[in-house]
């Protein structure tokens, strides 16, 4: 039943972007050390990151379209998108899939990481997945900093 009030929604979209910047350092670290969260801290990430799109379009000044054209204009948000759904979903349909609704992640050998290897994803192209969620962090921080703030702001 609720009592209508909930820490989670006190920040509005500040506090799911503030949850994202958390899970990639978090994603980070855990690559940096080698830690076995790795797998589950990028899964945590990118499902957080393309979650962002809703609480934007609900607790922000923007414009729904002007949210949608930031997370499907690009080709690592539309990425974003398929890695969010696909793993928390399993699959994908082909007419939901912003890129390639059969994505792989996957593991490959790097003698200079702690953990012996690095996470990659073969979508359209293969990309390293530690990257893809520094650029995806990126784009959306350079948006909402070109972006007014009496824009955005609630």
């Amino acid at each position: 039943m609720g009592i209508g009030w909930s820490i989670h929604k006190n920040d509005g979209w500040r506090g799911q972007l503030q949850r994202i910047h958390r899970w990639h350092k978090r994603l980070v670290k855990a690559a940096d050390t080698g830690s076995p969260d790795l797998e589950d801290f990028a899964f945590a990430f990118f499902q957080n990151c393309h979650h962002l799109r809703e609480w934007m379009e609900k607790t922000s000044k923007l414009e729904p379209e002007e949210v949608k054209q930031l997370f499907t204009r690009t080709p690592e948000l539309r990425l974003c998108r398929d890695l969010c759904n696909g793993t928390k979903h399993l699959t994908l349909r082909k007419d939901t899939a912003s890129v390639d609704a059969n994505f792989s992640i996957g593991r490959e050998y790097d003698p200079n990481s702690p953990s012996g290897y690095r996470l990659f994803v073969i979508a359209d192209d293969k990309y390293d997945l530690l990257d893809l969620a520094s650029r995806c962090v990126k784009i959306i921080d350079n948006f909402l900093t070109e972006t007014p703030e009496s824009d955005i702001r609630e």
